[in-house]
């Protein structure tokens, strides 16, 4: 044999291959992280929305029935509704997170002596 001074076509093609194997599982990898993260950064912006809400609740003297609003948030529409238990007043937010799926989150606070 001679002295090969590069690489020869199958060691190019096989190295091809493995670079696209690894780029079509890193890529929707990649692109699942972005939105989990996008999803837990809209809970954590909600989940605040809807304690400073619920705070502006827990001044008034009382709510009389169940009190159901809309508002936008980053461009997002969120639904905030205000119930009475007992004590407690329950508030609870819905909204639509980045996967397209329906989320609720619910704070209970309760009534100053």
């Amino acid at each position: 044999m001679s002295k090969n001074k590069g690489f020869i076509w199958i060691e190019t093609l096989v190295s091809l291959n493995i670079v696209l194997l690894m780029s079509t599982v890193a890529i929707p990898i990649y692109t699942t992280i972005q939105q989990e993260k996008e999803v837990l950064h809209e809970r954590s912006v909600f989940s605040l929305h809807l304690f400073n809400e619920l705070q502006l609740k827990l001044g008034e003297e009382e709510i009389t029935n169940d009190q159901t609003f809309k508002k936008n948030i980053n461009k997002q529409e969120a639904t905030f509704s205000f119930t009475t238990e007992g004590a407690y007043v329950k508030g609870c937010v819905n909204w639509k997170n980045a996967k397209e799926r329906e989320e609720k989150r619910c704070l209970y606070g309760i009534w100053p002596v």
